[in-house]
């Protein structure tokens, strides 16, 4: 891959030329590469999970970027050639690497869903929502913080013990930006 910053045969183009070479350009630079050909491509598990959460990351970012205030807010964390789009794309990637524990969960009153996050998400708070058959909200409420920033907890309060919950989603809120996922419960905890 080759970068130009004052190459005048390039500066400035992007686009494919002859189905041979790709040029794009950005801030102040223009990069070529070769056009890469996957229709033979087989990928694997990891892979087609990652690009079907990379997609929902570019479709969360396009919509959350029309709100004023979400793009001042990724503005300001974007360094150097980095757009505010960027930035919302790899926070929301960032944000899926969440490792849901029910190990201490058991349905009725008392029992905790705990969580992990592989990166710090800083000052925020995160609201949880027992979820049972066709998505119907059994209970919700906030998490306590357990670990600075990376661990979370929530205390069920048993309220509806004639539903089972089906799922868990967590709702994890910094700034003026949320993130939602839904986990699975397992048949054993149900």
């Amino acid at each position: 891959m080759a970068t130009s910053t004052s190459n005048l045969l390039v500066k400035g183009f992007h686009g494919m030329v002859g189905h041979q070479i790709i040029l794009r350009s950005w801030a102040g630079r223009t990069v070529m590469s070769n056009v890469h050909d996957y229709r033979d491509m087989v990928w694997s598990q990891a892979q087609v999970e990652n690009r079907r959460n990379f997609s929902m990351a570019v479709k969360w970012a396009k919509s959350v970027m029309t709100d004023e205030r979400i793009y001042l807010y990724y503005k300001k964390k974007a360094k150097g050639a980095q757009t505010p789009y960027n930035v919302a794309i790899g926070d929301y990637m960032k944000q899926l690497k969440l490792k849901v524990d029910l190990g201490s969960y058991r349905a009725g009153e008392g029992g905790t869903v705990t969580f992990r996050m592989k990166h710090f998400f800083g000052e925020s708070s995160v609201s949880i929502s027992l979820l049972g058959p066709g998505s119907q909200e059994i209970e919700n409420g906030p998490a306590r913080n357990t670990d600075h920033g990376y661990g979370w907890c929530y205390t069920i309060k048993g309220s509806d013990s004639r539903m089972t919950p089906g799922s868990v989603k967590v709702t994890l809120f910094r700034g003026p930006v949320s993130f939602t996922r839904t986990f699975a419960l397992s048949q054993e905890f149900q």
